[in-house]
């Protein structure tokens, strides 16, 4: 009987565990007992991120915050914009863009159109809305399309504000191509520039069949047309730029000197048509300043076609020339020029006076009161001219 009371009890027990689903094991109950609320902080080591759930969408949706820029390199940036004379720049407007509208070759229709609504010149041509034309009185679709397409076929589609050689037929074309085509065309014979003025056969036969007389006469009108203020003010400025740009930044890497053919030469080598460079200088000389060369007015000029870039250098260069004619007390002294050039540099050097490597020698050189040549030991000699 004894034994069947235990064997109940042990029944009674197993049925009461069974009974108690929450019933903690001895271990668990060990942790939590004891447990001071810190241990799901710590268990985040062993969390693999990877497999963390994001709250919101995804990053690469979100717009990146740009993180401002240092005040150095925006006042460096604004400096950089600056427009700080034509010596720091290395390229000029197109002068393409101020040809008048009739280079196009439009038919005097829609040129009279167009001048009657104040539309001279192709920059403004090409920043009107060419579709809005069609509003203006006398032009229809058929001359917008046509307007269009010969725009396009003349600049091109490229960039000429930022050029870097010189268009010296558009040069030629802002001061003559607005006026009467055959009197230009008669004009410009003289000047081997005939070329940019094209006529119809019809014109053409009437130009040939011209007296002399009757040529002279178109030569004195359509001249004083050349001659208006508006044209003067244009070729001065634009013999200004060309000299900033294209010649003084070139002529400092030359310590400043240039002769005249020499500058030619240079404009020669930035056109895009050399040739048509020096017959448009020719043509701006003869017309606008009285056969003088263009260029004097904007150079200092040191001796007969010899010209520096500044009175700076105007004046460095006389010291050298005065002081290195002090040597030649005799008119037959020969030196050596490498000798000479050291003398004058350690007599400026005594006045605490210098100049650039060079720039001593390269003045008597370019000097026409020396002469520079080749001695019988090999080396260069200098005397007077």
């Amino acid at each position: 009987m004894g034994q069947a009371q235990a064997l109940q009890k042990s029944n009674y027990i197993h049925k009461l565990a069974a009974a108690s689903p929450d019933t903690e094991s001895f271990e668990n109950t060990y942790k939590t007992a004891y447990s001071h609320g810190l241990e799901a902080i710590y268990s985040l080591e062993n969390v693999d991120l990877s497999s963390v759930r994001r709250i919101s969408g995804p990053e690469e949706n979100k717009p990146k915050k740009e993180l401002p820029k240092p005040l150095a390199k925006i006042a460096l940036s604004s400096q950089l914009s600056l427009d700080l004379g034509g010596e720091y720049r290395d390229h000029l407007p197109s002068f393409r863009l101020q040809e008048p509208i009739q280079v196009l070759g439009l038919t005097r229709h829609i040129e009279k159109a167009l001048n009657d609504n104040d539309i001279k010149i192709l920059l403004q041509l090409k920043e009107t809305k060419l579709d809005e034309l069609v509003f203006l009185k006398g032009l229809g679709q058929g001359h917008i399309d046509e307007i269009k397409t010969r725009l396009n076929q003349y600049l091109k589609n490229t960039d000429h504000n930022n050029c870097q050689t010189l268009d010296c037929a558009a040069w030629v074309n802002v001061v003559v191509a607005a006026f009467d085509r055959k009197r230009v065309k008669v004009y410009l014979q003289d000047f081997e520039l005939a070329d940019l003025i094209s006529l119809s056969p019809v014109e053409s036969m009437e130009v040939r069949r011209l007296t002399l007389e009757k040529k002279q006469e178109w030569k004195q009108e359509v001249e004083q047309l050349f001659l208006s203020d508006h044209n003067k003010e244009f070729v001065g400025h634009s013999i200004r730029d060309i000299t900033d740009v294209y010649l003084k930044p070139w002529m400092r890497q030359r310590y400043g000197f240039a002769t005249g053919n020499e500058l030619v030469e240079r404009l020669q080598r930035i056109s895009d048509n050399p040739e048509m460079a020096r017959l448009a200088l020719e043509f701006m000389s003869s017309v606008y300043y009285k056969h003088v060369f263009p260029l004097k007015k904007e150079l200092y000029e040191i001796d007969d076609n010899l010209y520096c870039v500044d009175k700076a250098t105007f004046d460095y260069y006389s010291q050298v020339i005065k002081k290195a004619r002090s040597y030649f007390y005799k008119p037959h002294i020969t030196y050596k020029l490498s000798e000479l050039v050291t003398w004058l540099k350690r007599e400026f050097a005594q006045g605490w006076q210098g100049y650039s490597e060079g720039f001593i020698e390269k003045a008597l050189r370019f000097s026409p009161d020396f002469r520079v040549r080749k001695g019988d030991e090999g080396h260069l000699v200098i005397r007077l001219s």
